[in-house]
């Protein structure tokens, strides 16, 4: 819930455009350059995280109908590259909407 509130908050702040655009863009750069394989990723800006068996993803989709969603995904207890494929999995939906 912390990381949604803080996503939430900075969406309303007067940064929130310097604040999304320091954010990877799957395909494009960071931590996503090599994640999440779908013809509208660059409509995703978030960052992703690891640490002993929990990875995480989170920021902002824009779905194909235009809303823009904050999301949170935080997995643990399992394989770390079944963890992230879920996530991406996740992510190609919602990009989907």
């Amino acid at each position: 819930r912390a990381i949604t509130a803080v996503l939430t908050h900075m969406a309303w702040s007067p940064h929130s455009e310097v604040f999304y655009d320091s954010l990877s863009i799957p395909g494009v750069d960071g931590t996503l350059r090599q994640r999440i394989d779908h013809p509208r990723a660059v409509d995703l800006h978030g960052k992703s995280g690891n640490l002993n068996g929990v990875t995480s993803l989170a920021g902002y989709i824009t779905t194909a109908s235009g809303e823009r969603l904050v999301f949170t995904i935080i997995s643990n207890g399992g394989r770390h590259r079944t963890m992230m494929m879920f996530e991406d999995y996740v992510c190609r939906n919602l990009l989907d909407l």
